[in-house]
């Protein structure tokens, strides 16, 4: 009999046995090298649960040991529906480890989706994984190893899919003072699968949550294109490719809003991709949004064929194409503990430094060839566009080039918006020098073309996009997307705009400026930024533009709810002399603290504020409009009665203090005296 054979029956000898003295072992599940996952009972609780046990001979202090603590501490931190939790972990009396987590029914994700998905069907899964990711990261656990194997599909309560993501193996931990850095991953060392693993992962790098959004980024376009983008056997060859070359194109069935944010997410810069998994989650939900007024809510047809922001192209699947399976079957791959793979064993391991050295010289090489070749190399240009997010020529409403690439006419609508525009082989040649990040080059490109179509939106956004990768010159970069925007009110609906738009938004040495463009141009898709705008206490927007904000959002109830109140009444009080009209502004957060007084947002430093001796009361100004004059003349009245409103919610305990000894001291000398 085989060790394998021997060790299966070790397992399965335990079927009947109660562990840590409340969990029946009912059934086998799944065995690997690792350990062995069983079907149990909770005795006490009378349910059923999922219990991953290590392999008794499997020391202490390896590796694989070590993995199986990490998932049990990242998992257990991990309270969301899209997540699988640990619910106990420990050992038991024999020294064997052991993880329980709910029982889980359902299939991989691999094996329940076999073919590519219709765009809708695509993002409202990957969503679900998004979601969790958002719950993991904000709690400091970084997965590190999303791939479909890793997301487990189960059926909700009203029967549809719920995705959960399982195998925490080789999580990493961050912000956690009590997590020693044996559960850290030092630079220099690899983990992860190479289908999916982000560049910086492929290098050895220290990653951060933006390493999971590029594996989402993979998973998003296998779903879309029915593949993986980079697929190779061998396996340096594959985190080459991770690390240098380009993924190809999506079909284009696939809206080009939707691969914008694919190859946003599969960025190799890491700082180039969205910042966080909410940033993702917004962008998804607002595509999927905007997709679903198009297609409805079943995204197997499309149901005109008229045009709408955002939307360029059919769903991927033909009706019918997309079958989904009536019984799921138990999954023994998802939660079953995984051995190190050959490709773990060969590249991962740290005692083999000159495998490791090669491989990174051959990498770092391959690099640069790679960006050398695949920056300067001809793409199709809906291609190049997409890879940054942008407008391919052509997909406005009113494009005259007739797809062919000719010239188009002097007048009428061109493809960005304006008047004429270029065609699709002048933006080709610009967008090359952009890809390659040759930014003098583009803009000596650019100009000409700027000259001929002043008001053309796509040269005015490549221009933008230039600028902002320029030392000192993001203000005009700004001015520049305003234009645009000003141009055709329709650009800040385009995610891949909007995206690269939010980033310049976010510099503090732009936040005046960024408050104007946000409120003059966003709509609701800047509500968020005029939080941020009005939260921030290290730049503070000047007096009227401050409360501009304040208005726009207090007209929703849950946007002013975000509003931090007490904040922005001592900025009243700091800001209100400088303000165009003082006497009013003074007036205003009088009756404002007034209003307030009973809410704890109002303390006894405002009272003090108004007691002190330096304050300075607002007077009249040459010139002032007759509104202001009227305020001028009710500001000791105001002053007075928010005064009295303040003493009286917080009374003077030194004067009353003193009362009272005065009278002691008065009661003591009368008794001398009738001695």
């Amino acid at each position: 009999m085989t060790r394998a054979e021997e060790q299966l029956d070790e397992v399965l000898s335990m079927v009947g046995t109660v562990l840590a003295g409340r969990y029946r072992l009912d059934a086998l599940i799944g065995e690997g090298g690792m350990g062995a996952v069983f079907r149990g009972h909770h005795i006490l609780l009378k349910r059923d649960v999922a219990i991953k046990i290590l392999h008794p001979e499997i020391k202490g202090g390896s590796e694989l040991s070590r993995r199986f603590d990490r998932e049990a501490q990242s998992a257990a931190r991990l309270e969301h529906v899209n997540c699988i939790h640990v619910t106990e972990y420990g050992s038991t009396d024999a020294g064997m480890k052991y993880m329980v987590m709910p029982l889980l029914d359902g299939r991989e994700l691999q094996d329940k989706y076999r073919t590519a998905l219709p765009p809708g069907r695509a993002v409202e899964l990957v969503l679900q994984v998004i979601r969790g990711l958002e719950h993991a990261h904000g709690r400091g656990v970084i997965h590190r190893d999303l791939k479909p194997q890793n997301i487990f599909v189960t059926t909700g309560p009203d029967g549809d899919d719920v995705l959960k993501i399982v195998d925490f193996g080789i999580a990493k931990m961050v912000n956690e003072e009590d997590v020693r850095d044996d559960t850290k991953t030092k630079a220099g060392l690899v983990f992860g699968t190479p289908l999916y693993m982000s560049p910086e992962q492929a290098l050895g790098l220290e990653v951060d949550a933006r390493a999971d959004l590029y594996s989402v980024g993979v998973i998003l376009y296998e779903m879309l294109a029915g593949t993986v983008p980079f697929r190779n056997n061998d396996p340096v060859a594959l985190i080459r490719m991770q690390v240098s070359s380009d993924p190809p194109a999506l079909p284009e069935r696939v809206p080009s809003e939707l691969a914008a944010i694919v190859y946003r997410l599969m960025m190799k810069d890491r700082d180039d991709r969205f910042p966080d998994a909410t940033t993702v989650r917004k962008v998804l939900e607002g595509f999927l949004a905007s997709y679903r007024q198009r297609v409805g809510d079943d995204d197997d047809f499309i149901l005109d064929d008229e045009p709408i922001p955002g939307i360029s192209a059919a769903p991927t699947v033909a009706p019918g194409a997309l079958h989904r399976a009536d019984i799921h079957r138990a999954s023994t791959d998802a939660l079953n503990p995984r051995p190190p793979t050959a490709f773990d064993t060969v590249v991962y391991h740290s005692g083999r430094p000159w495998m490791w050295f090669f491989i990174i010289v051959l990498l770092l090489g391959g690099g640069a060839a790679g960006y050398w070749f695949y920056g300067r190399q001809y793409y199709p240009p809906e291609k190049l566009l997409a890879l940054f997010g942008l407008k391919p020529a052509g997909d406005d409403a009113g494009d005259e080039t007739g797809g062919d690439g000719s010239e188009p006419s002097d007048t009428g609508p061109g493809p960005g918006g304006g008047t004429a525009g270029p065609t699709s082989e002048e933006l080709s040649e610009l967008d090359r020098e952009i890809v390659a990040r040759a930014y003098d080059e583009a803009l000596t490109l650019l100009k000409p073309l700027r000259e001929r179509y002043p008001e053309n939106t796509d040269l005015l956004w490549r221009e933008a996009r230039l600028l902002s990768q320029r030392k000192g010159q993001k203000s005009e970069a700004l001015a520049l997307y305003a234009e645009a925007m000003r141009i055709d009110p329709g650009m800040a609906t385009n995610l891949g705009f909007f995206a690269e738009l939010d980033k310049l938004l976010r510099y503090r040495a732009l936040r005046d400026q960024a408050i104007e463009v946000t409120l003059e141009h966003l709509g609701e898709r800047g509500h968020d930024l005029l939080v941020t705008f009005i939260n921030d206490d290290k730049k503070i927007p000047p007096y009227e533009l401050r409360h501009r904000v304040i208005d726009a959002l207090n007209a929703d109830a849950e946007l002013a709810a975000k509003i931090e109140v007490r904040a922005n009444l001592v900025r009243d009080f700091d800001q209100y002399a400088e303000s165009m009209t003082p006497c009013a502004s003074f007036v205003k957060l009088m009756l404002d603290l007034r209003t307030r007084v009973d809410e704890e947002l109002v303390d006894e430093d405002f009272k003090q504020r108004l007691n002190a001796e330096a304050l300075v009361l607002p007077k009249l100004t040459e010139g002032a409009p007759p509104e202001e004059v009227s305020a001028c003349t009710e500001v000791p009245g105001a002053l007075d009665a928010t005064r009295a409103a303040l003493l009286e919610k917080f009374p003077d305990k030194t004067k009353t203090k003193t009362k009272k000894t005065k009278k002691k001291k008065s009661t003591k000398s009368k008794k001398k005296k009738k001695r």
